[in-house]
């Protein structure tokens, strides 16, 4: 007999994945849906997930609202998306022909609208998503308030063979001196900032197991970290370290609308400088990570509570938007690109063009994908994940 054992954590986790990929796609496609509206464009369907209609939802003004059966992604199909819709080939059925000829000429479509309204169709899907999580981690800081995390004085991690390790420190201890300072239970930033500035100086401990003293010795090693300065920009520093993971105990602060604003602002900027680094970094096939990756942190962000699972869920939506204006076809980057094209030679790329442009498009996505998922898988087998 087959014994199945459930981990529910980790469903539970894949749930919130799912139901965080959904509202991302919902923001994202409604940008679509939006500017498509006021371009005056029809929109036929608005779709969650993909694949067969589980359930329809209803139809309001000339769109269908479907909920699908692969839980993953969604969409919305605008009128004359397809450019082989504007493709009238005479098949010798009257009928079939009358209505290639309406479906080519309709008023509505996308491909019979004015560039500047296709253009801005477009583009309004990435501008939802960076807007929605802009819109999310501005709500965060004055309803729930954003993390404070607060440095304790206790180790919660050692690293295998580190300095740490070596000198026989254990997790749960508490550091209750160094050289010939006290270090109190909220110390743990003082404690940090000692032993970043100790390297190759050992540093004299004095623990606390339990009720029992003791004294141990310890010497930081030079490790090269990123570093934020003041003004968003990330620098190389070098600093020392012990090899131990102090406890972190986190508190929520609240801000007025216009500090959580201002922070939300700075939020984006900084996501996007980070995005653009990293994928400029040597070190990108270590930095990016794909759907295995995401989950990962999700289920990380589960534990540590909802703002957490919240903050993630924005920091997303800004990565989702940016990422789609990158000039490959089929993201909307490269239809803008595209458009640019039609924009300098004076007429719309043929069905044909359009197909080639998308089919490559299709292989850098797949390959990048692959890429990912490999790297991810990577990642899983050697604990990094």
């Amino acid at each position: 007999m087959l014994h199945f054992q459930v981990n529910f954590g980790t469903l539970k986790s894949a749930v919130d994945f799912l139901v965080i990929l959904s509202v991302l796609v919902i923001a994202h496609e409604w940008g679509h849906f939006i500017a498509a509206r006021l371009c005056g464009m029809r929109v036929d369907d608005f779709s969650l997930f993909f694949g067969k209609r589980l359930i329809r939802l209803g139809k309001r003004n000339g769109t269908e609202y479907n909920i699908r059966s692969i839980p993953l992604g969604g969409f919305v199909m605008i009128a004359g998306m397809d450019p082989n819709d504007a493709v009238v080939e005479e098949s010798g059925d009257v009928a079939a022909d009358a209505k290639a000829r309406e479906r080519a000429n309709d008023p509505q479509a996308f491909y019979n609208k004015p560039l500047i309204q296709r253009a801005f169709v477009i583009f309004a899907v990435p501008l939802a998503s960076i807007l929605f999580g802009y819109f999310l981690f501005c709500t965060i800081g004055f309803t729930m308030g954003l993390p404070n995390p607060s440095i304790q004085n206790q180790v919660q991690l050692v690293l295998k063979n580190s300095p740490a390790d070596k000198a026989g420190l254990r997790a749960g201890d508490r550091i209750i001196k160094v050289d010939s300072q006290s270090i109190n239970a909220a110390d743990g930033p003082i404690l940090v900032h000692i032993i970043h500035h100790s390297i190759g100086k050992p540093l004299h401990l004095v623990i606390l197991r339990g009720s029992q003293q003791l004294a141990i010795v310890a010497t930081p090693y030079s490790a090269k970290v990123q570093d934020q300065l003041q003004n968003g920009h990330l620098t190389t520093v070098t600093e020392g370290r012990l090899g131990f993971v102090p406890v972190t105990f986190v508190t929520y602060k609240k801000y007025s609308p216009i500090a959580s604003i201002r922070l939300g602002t700075r939020n984006i900027i900084d996501d996007v400088e980070g995005m653009f680094k990293t994928i400029f970094s040597p070190h990108v096939r270590e930095a990016v990570g794909g759907p295995i990756a995401i989950a990962s942190y999700v289920s990380m962000a589960r534990q540590q509570g909802t703002v957490s699972l919240l903050i993630l869920g924005a920091s997303l939506s800004i990565s989702l938007g940016v990422i789609n204006l990158f000039p490959i076809p089929i993201l909307d980057g490269g239809h803008l690109m595209l458009l640019a094209v039609e924009f300098v030679r004076r007429r719309k790329l043929s069905a044909r063009e359009m197909q080639y442009a998308n089919m490559f498009g299709l292989s850098v996505i797949l390959l990048l994908m692959a890429l990912v998922m490999v790297s991810d898988i990577q990642k899983l087998m050697t604990g990094k994940l």
